[in-house]
């Protein structure tokens, strides 16, 4: 069974890698497939391609890998089998529709500085490596090709692939997604077919009408009259036809005449009645003409037209997530610089008032030192006349 991992890098955009041929551009037989999934939303696809039985897997999340945009990555794993895969393929499937399978891919795709961008541990990946559980490979006897709500109807198609092997045939089997429209699934004519843009609560059968009339046209069969009866009626009809034809045609010949004038004349009114209304037959089948141009032309584009808005809807959805990221980018740098301006107004502050007890402090200290100078000054003053008095007593004594 041959493995393909769709994953990116932090800067690195998303690529396919194979375990033995490395990168390449595209799996074989998957481009006309891939449009029926959202690679941005978890869908499931299993179909068959000649006999090439595949299992896709879109838009498993990976818990801590994100690229430089702050984006989680998202990882696609494709299995490629045959027919002899188609149990394990739907264990596979099923482990999707639990919800199980993000998890145990999340650990085997690495983010990497190469030239993809990240590695894949291609073990991990492989069925063996991955705890499924057993089914059973019943012959399935419902082959009608049914859709339904994805939340209402998901547990039933799980039991199924439990129960059931999948249809021996090509094309889509089981298509499962989030936005896939129910007009795809019947233009695909997958065998079960689960979506949330589908609001009824139960499964709907999708099967062509061809199928469906055959089905009628065989019943039918059922009620023609037996060969031995028909006969027996057939004699009993000319035996009642002899016993009449003699007494009737004495009347034919006397009402002759007067029949033949009838039907001339009848014929006459049909022809005024055919003209009549000649005109207004022909403008009723240009009308039926146009009416069947118009719906074929209204088919055409109604097709045509979901095309475009799928493409729309993948478009929005693309720019949508940016600027959601754009936007908690901004959110992130507009919380930095408030916290930026906050802690300078707060240092500020702070300065502010260290400055003002700064100078409150040298008043102090210049008041201190005038007093304590003039006080100095003042005992030094009172030494000095203590000093001249002494020395004018002795002066005073030695004359």
């Amino acid at each position: 069974m041959d493995i393909y991992v769709k994953s990116r890098g932090i800067s690195k955009d998303y690529c396919w890698l194979q375990e033995t041929k490395g990168e390449i551009v595209d799996p074989p037989n998957l481009k006309s497939v891939i449009q029926m999934v959202d690679n941005e939303a978890c869908s499931m696809l299993i179909y068959r391609v000649k006999s090439q039985l595949s299992l896709l897997v879109t838009g498993l999340k990976s818990q801590n890998r994100t690229d430089n945009r702050n984006r989680q990555i998202r990882n696609t794993v494709l299995w490629v089998g045959n027919d002899s895969d188609e149990a394990t393929l739907r264990k596979l499937a099923i482990q999707a529709l639990n919800g199980e399978l993000a998890a145990k891919v999340d650990p085997a795709v690495v983010s990497e500085n190469n030239a993809q961008g990240f590695t894949v541990n291609f073990d991990l990946l492989k069925p063996e490596n991955l705890g499924l559980q057993d089914v059973k490979n019943n012959p399935s006897d419902d082959e009608e090709h049914k859709v339904g709500n994805l939340s209402a109807c998901k547990n039933e198609l799980i039991g199924e692939l439990k129960e059931y092997a999948l249809p021996k045939r090509d094309g889509m089997l089981v298509v499962v997604g989030s936005t896939v429209s129910k007009s795809s699934l019947e233009r695909e004519q997958v065998w079960r077919g689960l979506s949330d843009a589908i609001s009824d609560d139960g499964w709907i059968d999708i099967s062509s009408a061809d199928s469906k009339k055959s089905s009628k046209e065989n019943k039918g069969d059922d009620f023609r009259l037996d060969s031995t009866t028909g006969k027996s009626s057939k004699n009993l009809g000319k035996s009642v036809s002899d016993s009449q034809q003699s007494s009737s045609r004495s009347q034919i010949k006397s009402q002759s005449t007067s029949s033949l004038q009838n039907v001339l004349q009848n014929t006459s009114n049909s022809n005024r009645t055919l003209g009549k209304y000649q005109k207004w037959l022909s403008l009723f089948l240009a009308f039926i003409v146009g009416l069947l141009f118009g719906i074929i032309a209204n088919q055409l584009w109604y097709q045509f037209t979901e095309n475009q808005l799928k493409e729309n809807i993948k478009s929005l959805r693309s720019e949508r997530t940016e600027l959601k990221q754009e936007k908690d980018d901004l959110a992130k740098n507009i919380k930095i610089k408030k916290e930026k301006i906050k802690a300078y107004a707060e240092f500020e502050a702070e300065s502010e008032t260290r400055y003002t007890r700064f100078q409150d402090e040298v008043k102090k200290s210049y008041d201190s030192f005038i007093y304590d100078a003039e006080k100095s000054k003042q005992a030094l003053q009172n030494k000095l006349d203590a000093l001249q008095i002494t020395s004018d007593e002795l002066e005073a004594k030695s004359s």
